[in-house]
């Protein structure tokens, strides 16, 4: 018997997040603190997948969650953890790279332009 996930992420481009972020949904930035300092999407949140577990009651469950991380894999697994939770989520694939690709802003904490390491 196969067996398929819970829930299914929906893997959004940045296009895509761009336009379920106008309709209202959340960017969730799920990578370490010194990755965020270096380049991160105004507007977003930061909680670390590594707190994720103990503060993802501070998120808003009745609003769809976007998570993006560098490249893709820790968003999806922030993902799925959320989705398993109740949440509504989708996957931002290709993480920070593919919307810096995409020729989107990032900020930085230093007021210099942000970068994506």
């Amino acid at each position: 018997m196969c067996e398929f996930p819970e829930h299914v992420i929906p893997q959004l481009n940045p296009i895509q997040a761009k336009q379920h972020l106008a309709s209202g949904a959340v960017l969730l930035d799920v990578r370490t603190p010194e990755e965020r300092n270096a380049g991160f999407v105004p507007g977003s949140t930061f909680i670390p997948l590594h707190e994720l577990e103990a503060r993802h009651g501070e998120l808003d469950f009745a609003t769809e969650i976007i998570v993006i991380c560098r490249a893709g894999g820790r968003s999806q697994a922030a993902a799925e953890f959320l989705g398993d939770r109740g949440a509504t989520t989708a996957n931002l694939a290709g993480g920070m790279h593919a919307w810096v690709d995409a020729g989107e802003i990032i900020d930085s904490t230093s007021g210099a332009p942000g970068v994506v390491i």
